[in-house]
């Protein structure tokens, strides 16, 4: 498998299922990640990976490269873009704060850090 095709795979584990992750990425090949994990794409066109880009707001340096942040803070987004990558990117810091939820103890964390949580935990099940 590449390292393009490790790192789609990592992208696609940030979404509840890879449906999800294919639709947000309107992306046509439903079967695109049991493709990459089975060894049938091995290195997907340029065109899959720019609606990779757009529909995860994943930075497509690190997506070719593996290089830099996964997601690189945007400066002036519309109001409806980036919608999916904030999404994207609120589980991908949940899952590495639990990965590394050992190193955390004595961290102190805001006072209002469940209100947060759950008001995601609202808006990603408001979207389902």
């Amino acid at each position: 498998m590449s390292d393009i095709s490790d790192r789609i795979l990592e992208l696609s584990r940030s979404f509840p299922t890879a449906k999800a992750f294919i639709e947000e990425c309107e992306i046509s090949n439903y079967s695109l990640i049991t493709d990459i994990k089975k060894g049938r794409v091995k290195a997907p066109g340029s065109d899959i990976l720019a609606q990779i880009v757009r529909g995860t707001g994943c930075s497509g340096t690190w997506l070719l490269t593996g290089e830099g942040e996964v997601f690189e803070p945007r400066q002036n987004e519309g109001k409806d873009s980036g919608q999916g990558a904030n999404i994207a990117y609120a589980f991908n810091l949940l899952q590495k704060i639990e990965q590394q939820s050992g190193e955390l103890k004595g961290v102190e964390l805001p006072e209002d850090v469940d209100l947060q949580l759950a008001r995601l935990l609202v808006k990603v099940l408001e979207r389902r």
